[in-house]
């Protein structure tokens, strides 16, 4: 996924950098056309597109707010928004045995995770701007992917992988002091 996701980014900024060069060079506008090609592409995009295998259906939320917190079932879940705001505070779920994705994708996205130290995680980001406060570090990042895990992700036998695609992300993750 990251791999792909960077290499995805990586394309469309060098498409639209020569797009300008030539809108410049021939002096014309070619945003003109641009802009509602875009947005018909993303459109069969989004339409035909191969779904993931999170075995859930995607969520659509233009301004999504997400808040979990207290007693909830983590399943795999994948989220598409313009603006998230996701706070998912793990301490009192139920998280089942083995690895559960979670998918965010936007174009601002607000992620607050609060974490048991039982509970293995990892993160991945692909964003063109993110900022990660994660376990008291903090790092800022530009053009570059972001990818953490917690000391227990891999012999954890609860696990969850959050996933991020989103243009500004800025996401905080903190343990809690009880396990779930």
């Amino acid at each position: 996924m990251k791999k792909r996701a960077q290499i995805t980014v990586g394309i469309t900024i060098i498409v639209f950098g020569c797009l300008l060069l030539i809108s410049n060079l021939l002096q014309t506008n070619l945003w003109s056309y641009l802009w509602p090609l875009c947005l018909i592409g993303l459109g069969v995009w989004v339409l035909l597109r191969p779904r993931f295998s999170l075995g859930a259906p995607i969520q659509y939320r233009f301004l999504g707010e997400i808040r979990e917190r207290g007693r909830w079932t983590v399943r795999n879940r994948e989220v598409w928004g313009f603006i998230s705001d996701v706070d998912l505070d793990f301490t009192e779920a139920t998280i089942p045995e083995g690895e559960t994705t979670l998918r965010f994708h936007s174009f601002v996205g607000d992620i607050a995770l609060t974490v048991p130290e039982d509970v293995g995680l990892c993160i991945t980001s692909t964003a063109f701007v993110t900022s990660a406060k994660a376990f008291g570090v903090k790092q800022d990042y530009l053009l570059t992917g972001y990818e953490t895990e917690n000391s227990t992700y891999r012999s954890a036998g609860r696990r969850v992988r959050i996933e991020l695609l989103s243009f500004v992300t800025d996401l905080n993750v903190r343990h809690s002091t009880a396990g779930g």
